[in-house]
């Protein structure tokens, strides 16, 4: 409880309006919060391992929420055991786990780090119904190296922006994973990869080509001056969806970092 408490005592002083309380909180609090580690808290139904180091952790902490749009895309999409939730870049499980309700979930995760997190919330909530890949999805098999989330943001690790080193990871294609007698019940995916997602998506070709890929929904987090590094761009990407056959929900967009859906 005393851990908790500090928690909420650091988020509190990072809201804070003035500069000292920004300072006390960065200078004092965050060691102490760090050295105690994360912190079980409820959500959704979900008891969860968070720490406010995190931004998504924090946002969750503070009451804020996180991408209240995909818990209404994983109620509206995943209603049975048969429909099927691919989670690329699951950090430390919060859609997967809350997917795993009802349906079948698929993980993709790389981070060592987050990696245990994802593992210890699923025995936290006897969730044995999730199937987690530790690799990332790319165009090609291949080994990379992931950095560190800048600022310390543990939910910003990356295969793309330069930061601390972590670790290499092993990369694979969708369509090296995936099937065709699994498309036709996949429903749902979701990538969030930091920049990584021009070549995630070029890897799903054979997957969004296919007859089976119908009644789904892709939320893809785009970050342009990300996928520029990549040689993709946002053209790139709403041409590949659109001619097999997707739409997309806000269309393209110019902005720094946006969340888009397509469907079909």
């Amino acid at each position: 409880m005393l851990k908790r408490m500090i928690q909420l005592v650091y988020v509190q002083a990072l809201q804070g309006r003035t500069k000292f309380s920004g300072i006390i909180a960065h200078k004092f609090i965050r060691p102490i919060v760090k050295f105690f580690g994360p912190q079980v808290h409820r959500y959704k139904g979900l008891s969860l391992l968070l720490t406010p180091i995190s931004y998504i952790d924090k946002q969750i902490i503070s009451g804020l929420g996180h991408d209240d749009f995909l818990f209404e895309a994983i109620d509206k999409k995943i209603k049975t055991r048969d429909d099927t939730f691919v989670d690329i870049g699951a950090n430390f499980g919060l859609f997967s786990l809350y997917a795993s309700k009802k349906g079948t979930v698929y993980s993709f995760e790389p981070s060592v780090r987050e990696l245990g997190l994802l593992y210890r919330n699923l025995e936290l909530n006897g969730i044995n119904s999730v199937t987690v890949f530790p690799i990332a999805l790319s165009n090609k098999a291949e080994i990379l190296k992931l950095s560190d989330g800048q600022n310390g943001n543990q939910g910003g690790n990356s295969l793309v922006q330069e930061g601390n080193y972590l670790h290499d990871c092993i990369c694979r294609k969708f369509d090296s994973i995936f099937h065709q007698e699994m498309y036709k019940n996949i429903r749902l995916v979701k990538i969030n990869v930091e920049g990584f997602e021009g070549s995630v998506i070029a890897g799903m070709k054979a997957f969004l080509s296919s007859k089976f890929c119908t009644d789904i929904e892709i939320w893809v987090e785009l970050t342009p001056s990300l996928l520029e590094q990549q040689g993709y761009s946002l053209k790139y990407i709403y041409d590949l969806f659109s001619a097999n056959g997707f739409k997309s929900k806000f269309g393209l967009k110019e902005s720094f970092q946006y969340d888009e859906c397509f469907y079909k």
